[in-house]
This record gives structure tokens, C-alpha cells and sequence, in this order.
């Protein structure tokens, strides 16, 4: 398509750096659907014209995604010898990972293109939005808007009076608050950024919905995680989750099996699993998931049970 400059640009240049990517991005390119693509563009423009008033250029951007994909090439060649995470603590993480701000920078430039080059997280933000334009409240929470992607699309949907993310990093924070600044010129909605532990610091709000995409792998103790968010929503209010289980990279830390046990920690934190999706991103059969500890991702909307 003529209009999707920046993504196709972005993908030849990923592909002249490293040429086994180019089959499969093409390919993934050919499978996405007009408004994914449209959305993607969007997105991908305005994050780079971002960056360069960070004085960060196109080629630094490509080099961090690929930076990324090579990191996670490394862990999941270790996973499969040891068939556990590099750590499995976050004082660990937090000193190989996470005090390296360098390094974390351009972890979130690559993260922030995977959200539009992986058919996981492709599909995963398909389902968020689709669910998410359906609530309307007086409070919306996100822990952990990494690349502010799925907070800009509730942003979007004007359905809450008040929009409100928690994350433990400074670093994040900032550049997400910063990005969200960037791109919308002005908002009726009450826009707020708290830096934290989501199980430390205290909310006086109760939530209609919260989102936590892709925490719960990054903690030493999700059922505590969980029943936080359980403890957050006020009633009959909805979570959107996600997370992964057998998926090696470097801060993570929480090991889950199987499908079955990331929603069983859901069941019990109280919370009403209605609306759900898996992804499989091996190329293994439904039958050999466990036994060949497939690389899976997964999402939900989960409703809080009293």
C-alpha cells in the first residue's frame, strides 16, 4: 500500500540488516488486515518524529529492535538447554537489566516496533481493542503502558473521565508520558502518571477497567499481582491481562508452564475469565504444547467475582 511508508520502510531497512527476517516479514505484512495496517502507520510515525526530538534517528531505532531480537535469540537457545529463565528474582534483573538505562532505552524502542512486526502482539492488540471500546466508567488504570500504545487506544474510545498508569519505571514513565504528550494535542479526560509498585503504593480509586499487558511474567509473585488488580476494579469491573508462558527474554523472570496454569492464578485471585485468546508462536501442534514447552502468548477480560 502506497500510504504505509514509514512500516515499509522500516521493514526493508530490518531486512537489509538482516536478511533472514525478510521472508517472514513480508509475509506477516501480507497476513495483516487494512486497519491494523492503517493503525500501525499511524503509530509508527508519530513514535519516530518522537524520537527525533530526542535527537534519535531511524537507524538507532532499527539497531535497538535488532538488538532485541538477537537478546532474545540468545535466551531462548539457553531455555532450551536449561528449560528455565536466565533469573528468576528482580533484584537479579534489576541489576543486569533494568539500572542499565542504555540498555532499557533501546529495549523499549525494540519492544515498541515488535508491538506492529509480531503476529503476537499483533493479535493481542486486536482483542484489547475490540473489548475495550465496549466499557464505558469513570476510572481506567493501566500497570505498565510500556510503549503507550494500548493507553493511547483507551485514550481513544473517550469511554472513562479519568486515565490513569502506574509503572515502576522512571525511565518508562517518562517516555511514555512524554510520547502521550507528543501525540495528543488535548484531552477532556483527567491524564495521570504514577510512578510505583502497584503492591506497594497506595490508590484510594476503584477502577471500571485496568490493564496489565505483560507484567505478570516480570514479578517474582503474580497471584499477589493479581489480587492487587483483583482489589483495585470496583464491581463487576474488567481487566484486560496478557502474558506468556515458555517465552525466554532476559527480564523475565516468572516461569509459567502452561496455559492452564497462567488461568488457574487468575481463577483464584477471584476473577471471571470471559473473554479469552491463545497464541501459539511455535510452529507445534495444539497436542504437543506441554510436552514440547511451546512458546506461548496469551490475553484475556476478566471480570472481578465477589
Amino acid at each position: 500500500m502506497d500510504n504505509l511508508l514509514t512500516i515499509n520502510r522500516i521493514v526493508d531497512l530490518i531486512s537489509k540488516k538482516d536478511p533472514f527476517q525478510r521472508k517472514s516479514l513480508k509475509k506477516y505484512l501480507e497476513s495483516c488486515n487494512k486497519y491494523f495496517l492503517e493503525k500501525s502507520e499511524w503509530y509508527l510515525r508519530n513514535y519516530i518524529s518522537f524520537l527525533k526530538t530526542k535527537n534519535i534517528d531511524l537507524e538507532f531505532i532499527i539497531n535497538s529492535y535488532l538488538l532485541m531480537v538477537k537478546d532474545i535469540l540468545i535466551e531462548q537457545t539457553r531455555f532450551l538447554k536449561t528449560g528455565r529463565y536466565r533469573y528468576d528474582n528482580l533484584k537479579s534483573v534489576y541489576e543486569k537489566v533494568y539500572s542499565n538505562k542504555e540498555y532499557m532505552f533501546r529495549y523499549m524502542i525494540g519492544v515498541a516496533l515488535s508491538q506492529f512486526l509480531w503476529k503476537n502482539h499483533r493479535d493481542m492488540f486486536l482483542f484489547f481493542k475490540r473489548n475495550i471500546k465496549m466499557v464505558k466508567g469513570e476510572n481506567y488504570l493501566e500497570v505498565g503502558p510500556g510503549h503507550g500504545l494500548f493507553y493511547m487506544e483507551a485514550l481513544s474510545t473517550n469511554n472513562f473521565n479519568n486515565y490513569h498508569a502506574v509503572d515502576i519505571s522512571k525511565t518508562s514513565i517518562e517516555m511514555t508520558k512524554n510520547f502521550i504528550d507528543y501525540c495528543l494535542v488535548k484531552s477532556s479526560a483527567n491524564i495521570k502518571f504514577i510512578l510505583g509498585d502497584i503492591n506497594e503504593i497506595e490508590i484510594n480509586n476503584r477502577y471500571n477497567f485496568i490493564t496489565m499487558g505483560e507484567v505478570l511474567e516480570h514479578v517474582e509473585n503474580p497471584k499477589k499481582l493479581l489480587k492487587s488488580i483483583y482489589s483495585l476494579l470496583n464491581q463487576k469491573g474488567k481487566t484486560f491481562l496478557s502474558t506468556c508462558a515458555n517465552a525466554p527474554v532476559i527480564d523475565h523472570i516468572y516461569l509459567y508452564n502452561s496455559i492452564d496454569e497462567i488461568k488457574n492464578d487468575i481463577l483464584d485471585a477471584c476473577l471471571t475469565i470471559i473473554d479469552e485468546i491463545v497464541i501459539c508462536n511455535d510452529n507445534i501442534d495444539e497436542k504437543e504444547w506441554v510436552e514440547k514447552k511451546a512458546n506461548l502468548s496469551y490475553a484475556c477480560i476478566a471480570e472481578k467475582r465477589e
